[in-house]
Parts: structure tokens; C-alpha cells; sequence
């Protein structure tokens, strides 16, 4: 992979369960799943737009190259990733040729 393809910084997030000591209500925060921004190749694939009951749904779908790292590809479909200040919702990450040199993750964004 060429690293003037990967012109773009993202930022992989996992879910981590919290819990604030006193009741029992347990809460869902984010956590950087690496220490620095994960330098990416973004390729949009499609854009939708759906009338529903609730108004308009905008839905844009992404296919992220990066660079194997063994932290990300244990990605799985509870991750989001950032870019620009965007979140994603993370559907797959695969390594396309099982040479451990590349991932490919597909993203989705969804705003109603």
C-alpha cells in the first residue's frame, strides 16, 4: 500500500462499559482503540436518501483502507471511526487478502 494514498486521519473508537460507583446504571463511553490517529484512504461508495415516517434519512456508506495494524483488526461491528470531527458507524473490517497488510473497514453514516 502507498502511503500517498492515505492522506486522511482517522480515529478508531471502542466501546467501553462504565459504571459510576453508586447505582447500578451502567453507561456506555468511547475509548481511542489506538494511541495516535490512524492515517486512512477513503473512498465514498454510496449516498442515500430515504423518505420515512420520521422525515428524511441520509445514509452514506464508506470504504476505509488502512494499513494492518493487530489492535484494529480485531475490529468488529461495536467500533466507530472519526474523521473530521464525523462519526461512523463501523458494518465490517477485513483483511481483503489475508496478508496481514491491509484492512479494508466499511463505514456507515446515518443522520435523520
Amino acid at each position: 500500500m502507498r502511503a500517498g494514498v492515505l492522506r486522511h486521519s482517522v480515529r478508531f473508537q471502542k466501546p467501553v462499559d462504565t459504571s459510576d460507583g453508586f447505582t447500578d446504571n451502567a453507561s456506555t463511553s468511547w475509548e481511542n482503540a489506538t494511541k495516535s490517529p490512524t492515517r486512512a484512504e477513503i473512498k465514498p461508495v454510496s449516498a442515500k436518501e430515504i423518505e420515512a415516517a420520521a422525515g428524511k434519512i441520509v445514509s452514506t456508506d464508506l470504504t476505509v483502507n488502512i494499513r494492518f495494524n493487530k489492535t484494529l483488526a480485531q475490529m468488529d461491528n461495536q467500533w466507530r471511526m472519526v474523521h473530521r470531527e464525523i462519526t461512523y458507524e463501523v458494518l465490517a473490517a477485513y483483511d481483503p487478502d489475508m496478508r496481514r497488510r491491509q484492512l479494508k473497514v466499511h463505514c456507515r453514516r446515518l443522520v435523520i
